[in-house]
């Protein structure tokens, strides 16, 4: 460089050495440099990527009121088409006069527009338009408690009742940019599996994964993780899913890259951690309620959703999940224990119902965060965190994995690999929740009523008199009495003779005195005797009948049954006049008299019509709980799908909208808004035709024979005498020639301008003194040549060059930079940047070269070899703790973190002589000092305690062989029993 004093004399400094900058892009150079307090990739939103080089940000996102109108950016200000909006002036889309949205229909003639005020003509849901439609004071999703979702389509929710209260499942999905890989590895399939932005069908020879090779975009991880999820939340309507992904911003739609950090379809993720403006986090998509399971759905359906069209879907309108950014699983994990603590306060059934997590993610966390610690969090205040890792194949991110769900209170995490294997792990972890009344006293399905369709029992010897015991304890005293309540007496505990303890001794006396159909056998007497009649077709008493008198009871008096006599014929006996039981029926009386009141009694229920799925009615208390149809699918208000949602044998009945679309303007006439074929249809409007000259407005545009095409060359065509054009004249609606012009006084243009055949005569314009004595030109006189004025002997400088001359005469010295502009330096793979070939003191130099630093981990090619991350950089050194059972690691670097890998953590200590939660003390805050034990008979209890690693029972007395001394010597409750 060089520089110059402005005194007399001009003093010029020497040249200076050349020297090099290399420049960090504005936007990852760690400085606001814009200063609207947000700094860098993704925090500031004026920042496109990591690469931009300007953190300025457009108007609609600046956080500044630009127009005065008291309303801040997008969406806010109805000016703001999109946050990237260039200004927030203007006409709204809706009153601007132009057809915004590509359907045809302009401003207030689109039925999307409900007034000139509307920023879009695309649109929005109920939920999602800025009005309180259900009059509750209360606005669209996130302010309306009665909306789960922006496309909810109404502002109510129904409200639960007892009988119908199912578990709460927070699904966080995850959101990240390497969800656009295969599961394999780490490979892009250049799209989603969307329908706006499929990719490519994966080969099994890249990846023989289910579904390769098919000829289906399907094998992305996102495309299989929302399929998997999608058929569990279609399947269930036994529980209540909710639904967040990790933060992203929106933007103007576009199909995501190769690079996993750059946004996808209308959303923008995090760039790299730790995560600032508010990325750290995750969003909300669908809320809790019973009816929300279409609206989960429309997340992951492979399209942008009801304003979606591709990439004209506006910013905010991609109703889709889209792969873009980090993961922030800690931060994700955050702001599920704050939606799900806000919505127990309001819960009244909070207390009944179980609330649960369930994060699936393909990795681990890239924001600088502490998963584990946030889902402990969740755990301590009440909710448990399943961990589903998606493709995770990397054993310390499984570890990792693991390590979040042994804290969130579940063990270990579950590892899939497809959407069947996802939806199966989804579905155990349903399964767990579901309220299902069980016999334990307690009311387990939060219906109000306590072990509902199970037949209880007493236990009289022990005390309980009451029907409580919801296992049968049997008889075990014979007492003469029902002891469990079951209707029989003894049953199970009677001797031969139908009475309790033994049996008496055989005596000859004519009578089986021990019952065992043999009366007086040989050797009980010394010679015969008449015996008691039985039963045998035999004369037993000698009184010359056989089998006379003899009858017995039958049947039971259990349930609706009464028992009976059957009589002795020809010795067998017969004709029970009982009364028998009969089917099961639902009115609280046991019919088949099998101890049991309506066991197994269902009536069916629902409808199989259209979308509805049937189910049964339960039996409670004598009646059908027609109240809840268990396992059912109910309707829906039924919708343009062309599927029956109302289940009433009609498709899409009742779903035209019924109003005027279309155009009125000019020849154009409207139509009606109706559903034909599943979709909304505007039938019978006219639409315009190419506008002709007939003082009519054709094309509908409110304009009458604009733009119609020309007829023609009209007037004279002799020299510059050019012919005009016949154009249509818009007062009359006919042909008239325009443009036609005459001649004038020759000038040296190549033209015969005054119409007389000759072109540029009399040499016009020429004989002045031209040119110039700048720099290294000299002047000459003017000439008129080939329709040009010409300076004649002039010498004339040529192209700037870069040599410290004035070649171009302009007084300026190799300005704009002469030969300069080309690449230069080294390279610009990863961080590295080629610099630019700069005209410095008549020499080319390399400006602006960023070359390779020291490879450090960021996820970055710091040295530009065209590896990232390569030999561990940064990692390599111990960490964790090795006290007790918990072993260090060493830190590795891995998606752009250091994470300790082959860590092992404490675990909950137990008796075994080991630390296992590794605090230094062995065996220490045990449960001990519980009765362990028996207090029957001579056994004696103990107390529970540990001692040299093992559980033992201090102080018990255990059995004992019995031995006859009145005692019950092994404890199992008889006397000298078999002695």
């Amino acid at each position: 460089m060089r520089a110059t004093a402005t005194a007399t004399g001009e003093l010029e400094s020497e040249l200076s050495n050349a020297c090099y900058v290399t420049q960090v892009p504005t936007c990852s150079n760690g400085i606001d440099d814009d200063g609207d307090g947000f700094t860098d990739f993704p925090a500031d939103p004026g920042c496109a990527s990591a690469r931009d080089r300007s953190e300025v940000d457009v108007a609609c996102s600046d956080g500044i009121d630009n127009d005065g109108d008291g309303d801040i950016d997008f969406p806010d200000d109805l000016e703001c088409s999109s946050p990237n909006d260039t200004t927030e002036g203007g006409t709204p889309a809706c009153g601007d006069g132009e057809d915004n949205d590509g359907d045809g229909l302009v401003d207030t003639a689109d039925p999307d527009c409900s007034s000139t005020s509307d920023r879009t003509e695309w649109s929005n849901g109920v939920c999602d338009d800025d009005a309180d439609n259900d009059g509750d004071t209360f606005v669209d999703f996130g302010g309306d408690p009665g909306c789960d979702s922006i496309v909810d389509p109404d502002e109510t929710d129904p409200v639960p009742t007892p009988d119908d209260i199912r578990a709460r499942l927070l699904v966080v999905f995850d959101s990240s940019g390497s969800m656009n890989w295969n599961t394999c590895d780490d490979t892009f399939t250049d799209g989603d599996g969307s329908d706006e932005c499929p990719g490519e069908d994966v080969a099994c020879s890249t990846c023989s994964a289910s579904g390769c090779g098919d000829g289906l975009p399907n094998d992305s991880r996102l495309a299989k993780a929302k399929a998997g999820l999608s058929s569990v939340v279609a399947a269930f309507g036994e529980v209540e899913f909710g639904l967040m992904r990790f933060h992203q911003r929106a933007m103007n739609f576009s199909c995501p890259s190769t690079n996993a950090s750059n946004q996808s379809g209308g959303w923008q993720g995090a760039g790299a951690a730790p995560c600032g403006g508010g990325f750290n986090a995750a969003d909300l998509l669908v809320g809790f309620s019973q009816e929300n399971q279409s609206d989960l759905l429309e997340w992951m359906d492979g399209d942008a959703g009801p304003a979606g069209a591709g990439a004209d879907t506006p910013a905010g309108g991609d109703v889709e999940i889209r792969g873009t950014g980090t993961t922030p699983l800690a931060g994700s994990l955050g702001s599920a224990q704050t939606y799900l603590e806000n919505e127990e306060l309001n819960d009244s059934f909070a207390a009944c119902r179980p609330y649960r997590v369930i994060l699936v993610t393909d990795g681990v966390e890239t924001c600088g965060g502490d998963p584990s610690t946030a889902a402990a969090a969740l755990l301590a205040a009440g909710y448990q965190v399943n961990v589903i890792g998606f493709a995770v194949s990397d054993a310390g991110a499984q570890a990792s994995l693991n390590s979040i769900a042994s804290a969130g209170g579940t063990g270990s995490a579950i590892f899939v690999s497809d959407e069947a294997t996802l939806a199966a792990a989804i579905s155990d972890i349903v399964d767990d929740t579901l309220l299902i009344e069980e016999c334990d006293n307690a009311d387990n399905d939060c219906d109000s009523l306590i072990d509902e369709g199970f037949a209880k029992f007493c236990d009289r010897p022990s005390g309980v008199t009451a029907l409580t015991e919801c296992t049968d304890p049997g008889e075990y005293v014979c007492d003469g009495l029902d002891d469990n309540c079951n209707g029989f007496v003894d049953e199970g505990l009677l001797n031969a003779c139908g009475e309790c303890g033994a049996v008496d001794p055989e005596v000859c006396d004519g009578i089986d005195n021990d019952c065992d159909g043999v009366i007086d056998p040989p050797g009980t007497c010394d010679c015969p005797a008449p015996q008691p009649e039985f039963c045998d077709n035999m004369d037993n008493d000698c009184d010359g009948s056989t089998d006379e008198g003899l009858t017995r009871v039958c049947g039971t008096d259990v349930g609706v049954c009464t028992s009976g006599i059957e009589t002795c014929t020809a010795g067998v006996f017969g004709g029970c006049t009982a009364t028998g039981g009969s089917a099961e029926t639902c009115d609280g009386t046991d019919e088949d008299c099998d101890g049991a009141v309506d066991e197994g009694v269902t009536m069916a229920c629902g409808t199989s019509t259209g979308v509805c799925e049937p189910g049964v009615y339960l039996c409670v208390g004598g009646s059908f709980d027609t109240s809840t149809c268990v396992g059912a699918v109910g309707p829906s208000a039924e919708i343009c799908n062309t599927l029956d949602d109302d289940c009433n044998g009609s498709v899409d009945e009742g779903t035209d909208p019924g109003t005027s679309c279309g155009s009125s303007t000019g020849a154009c006439m409207p139509g009606t808004l109706r559903c034909i074929g599943g979709s909304l249809i505007c039938d019978g409007a006219t639409g315009g035709t190419a506008e002709t000259c007939n003082g009519a407005d054709d094309d509908c545009d409110g304009n009458v024979d604009e733009s119609v095409p020309t007829g023609g060359a009209c007037g004279n065509d002799v020299g510059e005498c050019n012919p005009g054009v016949l154009t249509c004249d818009r007062s009359t609606g006919t042909f008239v020639c325009v443009g036609e012009t005459g001649g004038r006084a020759e000038i040296c243009d190549g033209i015969d301008n005054d119409c007389d055949m000759n072109i540029d005569e009399g040499d016009p314009g020429g004989g002045d003194t031209c040119g110039s004595s700048e720099g290294v030109c000299t002047p000459g006189t003017t000439l008129c040549s080939g329709g040009a004025l010409i300076c004649d002997g002039a010498g004339t400088g040529g192209a700037e060059a870069c040599n410290t001359l004035d070649d171009d005469c302009d007084g300026l010295v190799d300005e704009g930079n002469p030969d300069g502009g080309a690449d230069c330096g080294g390279t610009d793979v990863g961080t590295c940047e080629l610099g630019s070939e700069v005209c410095q003191a008549g020499t080319l130099v390399c400006v602006g070269e960023r070359g390779p630093d020291t490879e450090i981990c960021d996820g970055l090619d710091n040295d530009c070899d065209g590896l990232v991350d390569e030999g561990n950089p940064e990692g390599g050194d111990a960490c964790g703790d090795d006290t007790g059972a918990c072993m260090a690691g060493t830190t590795l670097c891995t998606g752009g973190m250091l994470v300790c890998d082959g860590a092992v953590g404490p675990t909950e200590e137990v008796c075994n002589d080991i630390d296992d939660d590794c605090d230094g003390e062995v065996d220490d805050g045990l449960d001990v000092g519980a009765p362990c034990g028996s207090a029957v008979g001579e056994c004696q209890p103990g107390i529970q305690l540990c001692e040299d690693g093992a559980i033992i029972c201090d102080g018990a007395i255990g059995p004992e062989a019995e031995t006859c001394d009145a005692l019950d010597n092994d404890c199992d409750m008889a006397v000298d029993e078999e002695l």
